[in-house]
């Protein structure tokens, strides 16, 4: 049989409401009562219904995670994989459950606020003109974005994508390399452009060949790769290294 709340109340000899208080961390417990409740809880098995939790703290207790669409276009990428695969370990470490909605055109982000299905938004591959960011982020309502977008004010991680393009190319160029090539995704998100503006900027610093015929984009999956890698080694120009 399932514990109750009334089973740890008559186990630590207080009220249902002061094993409510503890359950809600409420700074109206002593701590000598706490611990006694919390021996209790520990002691009888029980757990609080997630749902009975949600609405006492007017808390959803999950995270909402957007990712692009079509989905082939984050799945099929390692490089998502593994940010999903971070974002479910630390969710998990902290409580919360991961909720996953697929972005499509005019997702209403607000409205998971306002539906109170989600405390937080991850939000994956954003386009840099997306205009639901803005509405979040005038609204108050707790977001992060991988990757910066056009909107100043936007909350983001990311990582130095000039500063590594441009280690990258010069790299290559240390080893002896003069004519290289650019494979890269769309500019309709920030990183794409800031990586190809750190590999251009080695190649103007160096006065080395650059055109169109060295540059390739792709749409950021295995099978895109491979095409347009395969047109970029058959082009008349073609490269004696790549940058990816």
């Amino acid at each position: 049989m399932r514990k109750t709340i009334e089973h740890v109340a008559q186990l630590a000899k207080v009220s249902k409401a002061t094993v409510s208080r503890v359950l809600n961390d409420s700074p109206k417990v002593t701590e000598q009562t706490r611990d006694k409740v919390m021996k209790a809880i520990k002691e009888s098995g029980y757990y609080p219904s997630a749902m009975a939790r949600r609405l006492t703290t007017n808390k959803a207790e999950t995270i909402g995670l957007l990712i692009p669409s079509p989905q082939d276009k984050t799945f099929g990428n390692p490089f998502y994989t593994e940010i999903l695969r971070g974002f479910a370990h630390q969710a998990k470490i902290e409580g919360y459950d991961l909720l996953l909605f697929i972005n499509e055109h005019q997702f209403n982000y607000s409205q998971l606020f306002h539906d109170r299905r989600v405390d937080g938004l991850l939000l994956v591959g954003v386009n840099r003109s997306d205009k639901g960011v803005i509405q979040l982020s005038k609204n108050k309502f707790p977001y992060i974005l991988t990757g910066k977008i056009n909107y100043k004010e936007a909350n983001y991680v990311d990582a130095d994508n000039k500063g590594g393009a441009y280690q990258a190319v010069s790299y290559l160029v240390d080893l002896g390399h003069k004519r290289i090539g650019y494979l890269g995704g769309s500019f309709d998100f920030v990183f794409n452009q800031e990586r190809f503006e750190g590999y251009l900027q080695v190649l103007k610093e160096l006065n080395l060949e650059y055109g169109k015929e060295l540059t390739m984009e792709s749409i950021n999956t295995e099978e895109s790769g491979y095409e347009a890698m395969r047109k970029l080694l058959e082009s008349s120009s073609i490269p004696t290294a790549v940058f990816v």
